[in-house]
């Protein structure tokens, strides 16, 4: 509803809701549209004062159809001080004082206030249909910068879910890799040109893991150690490896938040973040330039402009991280698959294309949202939010050192992939083990249940067929209760069942892991039994 300033404003010419330009232009038309009927009045001067202001009453309805209240009160004006003056030719014998004239101006007086008024109408009928018009343009936009989001989440998705399982495989596959070249180069009797050969397999094969890491990263499927951090510290301490990759070509600037950002997190992972961002930034600035680091603490709303991509925040408080480089730039189309895995804008053989895609999926994983702004030309800056808490600071533990590998003791190995558990197998009775086998958690607890042998350790995989991990954990809690559980992963496809398999406190072996590995962890277990 407008207010009583808003409602007056319409009666002083110059005064006008709209642009200053829009305004001049609606009262230009009607000085012109009198300018016109006063032409034309001098034109038709020989047919006398009969229709005196006829010619006017066009003026009047230009100006109202144009310009509304203001500009049509400006010709009505302009009409009768055009008549009253007489000056037009043939004219000058005008008197107002005559009845008819004095009827005739009061008449077109008032046609002219009642065409200005409907003007105005008209004129504000249109303005509120073109808001609502704007309205409803923009009420569509919003739901396509939403429904392209859901789309993008939706595909960034499915692309981590067929990341998982391939990296599962690959995983699987690396492991006996990884063992039978432990095995090989065991041996004294291997020639060194074979040797050789081998350690380059072994080599590739810990890249390859490496890829797959990335890819489970980038899948939200990777094992996480969550510990409560202060980012900012973190951000601080890990400025001297910042400084080392980056080079002195590079300004580092840091602002970070003077009170704690206490998130909850892998430390690990959230320096990975750090070293990935900045590779980029790097590249994005082949001279050299500033790089700006900076912490926060701010609030989040549902839904926030600060993520628009994300069409359901969880609001809350967040410690925001930005990284703010001076390069190049990126472009829409670059923005809309940044974080997809194996999209690179770099040459071919210049990089896997990994390292964002990893951003994302650490930080997705840990319960935070990243975002990214970027003009061509200008830069590019990656925020990053996570949720705060309000825990205490995890204390710093030191890992209980094992004795030499190798032992007697009876170990459960259960696996339901027969290279891997193969090679665990055999892993374990070159170290002096005795070994029980199965091939799934329901097998596992049959062997479990039948006393033949005293189990000491149990290693199983976390997905298993019939009975997975956990479950199996549980039921030998109540069969042999006291007896340790190591876990081994290379990808679950539930994230609890990795969450509970760390708060239990059980130890986790990631696949692909090395003979050798695998030897030390189960050590570092059995000697970590309570007695």
């Amino acid at each position: 509803m407008s207010t009583p300033a808003e409602r007056f404003s319409v009666f002083l010419p110059w005064s006008d809701r709209s642009s200053s330009l829009d305004a001049r232009r609606r009262y230009a038309v009607a000085i012109l549209a009198v300018a016109a009927a006063a032409a034309l009045r001098l034109a038709i001067a020989a047919v006398g004062q009969r229709f005196l202001f006829t010619t006017f009453f066009m003026a009047l309805f230009v100006s109202a159809w144009y310009g509304g209240f203001g500009p049509t009160i400006l010709a009505l004006v302009l009409s009768l001080v055009t008549v009253y003056l007489s000056l037009l030719p043939g004219e000058r014998t005008f008197d107002l004082n005559t009845s008819i004239a004095s009827a005739g101006a009061l008449l077109f007086a008032l046609i002219g206030l009642a065409t200005a008024w409907m003007g105005e109408t008209r004129l504000r009928a249109f303005r509120r249909s073109e808001e609502h018009a704007r309205l409803a343009a923009e009420a569509l936009r919003a739901q396509l910068g939403a429904e392209a989001a859901v789309r993008s989440l939706q595909r960034l998705e499915s692309v981590g879910q067929l990341a998982g399982g391939v990296a599962h495989e690959v995983n699987n596959q690396m492991t006996v890799v990884l063992g039978a070249a432990d095995f090989i180069l065991r041996r004294d009797d291997v020639p060194a040109p074979v040797r050789a050969d081998v350690e380059v397999m072994r080599d590739a094969a810990q890249r390859s893991a490496g890829i797959t890491a990335q890819l489970l990263a980038f899948g939200r499927r990777q094992i996480l150690r969550p510990e409560v951090v202060d980012l900012s510290a973190v951000v601080a301490e890990f400025q001297p490896v910042l400084r080392r990759t980056m080079g002195e070509r590079y300004e580092l600037a840091y602002d970070l938040a003077p009170h704690p950002a206490r998130v909850r997190a892998d430390r690990r992972q959230l320096e990975q973040v750090l070293l990935n961002l900045a590779l980029n930034a790097g590249d994005a600035m082949p001279e050299g330039g500033r790089l700006s680091l900076q912490t926060a603490r701010v609030e989040l709303t549902a839904p926030d402009a600060r993520l628009p991509l994300e069409p359901s925040v969880r609001p809350g408080s967040y410690v925001e991280f930005a990284m703010t480089d001076q390069g190049t730039g990126m472009d829409e189309a670059t923005l809309e698959r940044i974080f997809e895995p194996f999209f690179s804008t770099k040459g071919t053989g210049k990089g896997s294309g990994l390292g964002l895609s990893m951003v994302y999926g650490i930080i997705r994983q840990s319960g935070g949202y990243i975002a990214v702004r970027s003009v061509v030309g200008r830069g590019t800056t990656f925020v990053v939010y996570l949720p705060v808490t309000s825990e205490a600071p995890s204390s710093a533990s030191n890992p209980r050192a094992s004795r030499a590998m190798g032992g007697s003791e009876t170990v459960l190995v259960v696996e339901d992939q027969p290279e891997v558990r193969q090679m665990a197998v055999r892993a374990l009775q070159s170290e002096g083990y005795v070994v029980i086998e199965a091939s799934d958690g329901q097998q596992a607890l049959e062997l479990a249940g039948d006393g033949t042998a005293p189990i000491a350790l149990v290693i199983t995989d976390l997905a298993l067929p019939r009975l997975d991990g956990l479950g199996l954990a549980r039921e030998l809690a109540t069969v042999m209760p006291g007896v340790p559980v190591l876990f081994m992963t290379g990808h679950t496809s539930s994230d609890s069942m990795r969450r509970s398999a760390l708060v239990r406190g059980h130890p986790l072996l990631e696949k692909p892991f090395t003979a050798d590995e695998l030897g030390r962890r189960v050590r570092s277990a059995l000697d970590a039994r309570t007695p």
